[in-house]
């Protein structure tokens, strides 16, 4: 009798002491909006906060938070396995990854769009992500672009071919209602 209940706690031990935070990540997922960055840049970081910053002040209800990923690689994958949806990234970066070049000529391209530009920074964002979040974080940028440095003009962002159509809704929408103003 001894034998078998040492043996059972034996067995069940390891699930008792082990754990993995994976399932406690997913729930902080779903309830912030993370914004991808590389360590290995030294720009996009740094803007990421500010961003987050400027999206919270507009929108508290997003949670808005500035992620960090240990190299490009990484940032790739995580938005290739839909683990992260939102990337602030280097220009070239963000469209070596959509259009599979430079050093993702080997690998699926990215089925990301452009949210907003600012300088040589693009947020983009996987282009499945729900139309209404895409609108709503995309119109709180455009709410808070004096306080974003090197943020495009609206009507510029217009012009790009790979901006999400859920942000153009939302640029539309920015531009008709500030020129009434």
């Amino acid at each position: 009798m001894q034998r078998r209940s040492f043996l059972t706690v034996l067995l069940l031990a390891p699930a008792a002491v082990a754990h993995s935070p994976w399932g406690q990540y997913t729930v902080y997922r779903q309830k912030h909006l993370l914004i991808l960055s590389s360590k290995t840049d030294p720009d996009s970081y740094p803007y990421s906060e500010v961003l987050v910053d400027a999206i919270n002040r507009e929108e508290p209800r997003a949670k808005a938070r500035a992620a960090r990923a240990k190299n490009i690689d990484r940032c790739y994958n995580l938005i290739l396995t839909n683990q992260m949806q939102f990337m602030l990234l280097p220009r070239q970066t963000t469209n070596a990854m959509r259009e599979n070049t430079g050093q993702f000529s080997d690998r699926e391209a990215l089925p990301i769009k452009t949210m907003y530009e600012f300088g040589n920074l693009v947020l983009s964002v996987r282009s499945d992500m729900e139309d209404n979040i895409v609108r709503v974080v995309t119109y709180s940028i455009l709410e808070q672009l004096d306080k974003l440095p090197n943020a495009s003009n609206p009507e510029e962002m217009l012009k790009i071919d790979s901006v999400h159509g859920e942000s153009l809704t939302a640029i539309r929408k920015f531009l008709a209602e500030h020129r009434k103003s």
